[in-house]
């Protein structure tokens, strides 16, 4: 095991393995997990989702993996239950089985609240909470959170302006800001989420990184099996389907908007939802190929936002795979806990640099794209163009209809912008 024994620890060592989608860390967690008697706490919120496993990419690592609970897609769960989630797991691993907790998923803002914590409002403020929901509950997108909250309460909106792309965050910063105004005090007297978790454990953070070129191709090829899979269509609808059951759907407030936030989700309804208007099949074909190429852009981006939110966050030890297996990324890495002092991690974390970020998945789309036969259908795409046919005949009253055209605007195909289409 590395000579990582729980006795000789002034604290039990975490590890928390985060990175760029696509980089592996699954992999790297379960071999790491294997070699120092670890066990997973997944830490990526789409893979505890009961409803779908194609779409969200749900990887299930057998025989080590302690908390991957599974929940509906709309069953309110917030990053302070993850951390109350993932402080009774680490306890449990330490504690009963005598194993290494290991976080491993790429979502910045779970894996931060972890390390630094969150503040939050006492528990005994439900009325406040929902005033909260109530109080967002007609308007639809940050831009109308943001003109309600400086209509009602202009001090408070002096405090929150800053946040223009998070609903989420502004919905929890005016939550704690109209708790200051309501009852007059300081932020001293609020909660801190995770400070006995902090205080119990010497994290070790360790942060997955890519040539973007092959990062882009694997994310390519990612998207291609998702697509080219008709169970990731059945997946979309049948979250279409829950959705319609819920009481008060057509708010589309935020626990019912969170599914769809998931990448893939929405490109699929919107596309599903116009092929019975597309006439030609030229049509259908540009309009399969817009959707791989906005997943890809979407995919792309949530790279990026990864990338820039580590590189601000630098305490932690980046580690580029370089065509690097995941095993050898897993010896190094218990190499580094088993021999490196708190001190010497520190230091490591603080000085260390990360690769830069390049805009090439976008580029190897498109030669991704261009290698496969859109026009003769290749034993791949076969499967996806009889999914393509039953869904032309899609009615206006079918969940996914009625899904696209009451949030998602209609697919609009571009030829001079999209040329290699």
């Amino acid at each position: 095991v590395h000579g990582i024994t729980l006795k000789n620890m002034k604290k039990p060592i975490a590890i928390i393995l985060s990175g760029l989608t696509g980089t592996g860390k699954s992999d790297v967690a379960l071999a790491l997990a294997s070699k120092i008697n670890g066990s997973i706490i997944t830490g990526d919120t789409s893979q505890h989702i009961k409803e779908i496993s194609i779409v969200n990419n749900k990887t299930i690592c057998k025989g080590h993996v302690h908390l991957q609970s599974s929940r509906s897609a709309f069953d309110p769960h917030s990053v302070v239950d993850f951390i109350k989630e993932s402080g009774n797991a680490m306890r449990s691993i330490v504690e009963d089985s005598k194993k290494i907790p290991i976080i491993e998923g790429g979502s910045m803002f779970y894996t931060h609240a972890l390390l630094t914590g969150m503040q939050v409002v006492p528990e005994d403020s439900d009325e406040i909470k929902k005033f909260v929901d109530e109080f967002f509950s007609d308007v639809n997108g940050i831009k109308d959170m943001r003109e309600k909250i400086l209509q009602k309460y202009p001090l408070i909106y002096q405090t929150v302006e800053h946040i223009t792309t998070n609903e989420r965050k502004l919905k929890t910063a005016f939550h704690r800001q109209y708790y200051y105004h309501l009852h007059g005090i300081n932020s001293a007297q609020l909660i801190d989420i995770g400070k006995e978790i902090r205080d119990r454990y010497d994290f070790r953070h360790y942060v997955l990184f890519e040539d973007h070129t092959k990062l882009a191709h694997r994310l390519s090829q990612r998207t291609s099996s998702i697509l080219f899979n008709p169970n990731s269509y059945l997946e979309v609808k049948r979250l279409c389907e829950i959705l319609l059951k819920l009481p008060k759907w057509n708010t589309y407030s935020a626990p019912y908007r969170k599914p769809f936030r998931i990448i893939g989700v929405k490109e699929i309804i919107t596309f599903l939802n116009a092929l019975p208007k597309l006439k030609t099949n030229q049509q259908k074909k540009q309009a399969a190929k817009k959707l791989f190429f906005d997943m890809m852009a979407r995919t792309r981006n949530y790279a990026k936002n990864q990338y820039d939110w580590h590189k601000q966050n630098r305490n932690f030890i980046p580690l580029n795979r370089n065509g690097r297996q995941h095993e050898e990324l897993a010896n190094i890495i218990a190499e580094q806990v088993s021999n490196l002092s708190r001190e010497e991690y520190k230091k490591m974390s603080t000085r260390q640099t990360i690769p830069p970020f390049t805009s090439t998945c976008q580029e190897l789309a498109q030669l991704y794209l261009s290698h496969l036969d859109w026009i003769n259908v290749k034993e791949e795409l076969l499967s996806f163009y009889h999914l393509v046919d039953s869904y032309c005949s899609l009615s206006p009253a079918d969940p996914i209809s009625v899904v696209a055209e009451s949030f998602f605007p209609s697919i609009k195909l571009d030829p001079a912008k999209h040329q290699f289409l």
